[in-house]
C-alpha cells in the first residue's frame, strides 16, 4: 500500500484504515505520518467527525453533516 501511495495524486482512507497503515491512533499524527508517504492530497474520512484534508501545506478539518438514518434493508 505504501508504494502505491507514493504514486497517488489523491489518497482517501478512512480513519481506521489510516490508523492500521501508520500504527497511530491520533488523527492529526496519522495525517502527518501519511503526509510523509505521499505527495498527493490526503482526505481522511472520520464518519460523524467529518474529514481531515491535507494538501501538502495545510491541514483542514471539515465537519460532518447530520443526516437522517435510513434502514437500507
Amino acid at each position: 500500500m505504501a508504494q502505491a501511495m507514493e504514486l497517488a495524486d489523491i489518497v482517501l482512507p478512512g480513519a481506521e484504515d489510516a490508523g492500521h497503515l501508520t500504527g497511530l491512533t491520533d488523527d492529526e499524527e496519522t495525517m502527518r505520518a501519511m503526509r510523509a508517504m505521499t505527495p498527493g492530497l490526503i482526505a481522511m474520512t472520520r464518519a460523524e467527525r467529518g474529514v481531515l484534508v491535507h494538501d501538502g501545506d495545510t491541514l483542514t478539518q471539515i465537519e460532518g453533516l447530520r443526516v437522517p438514518l435510513l434502514d437500507a434493508t
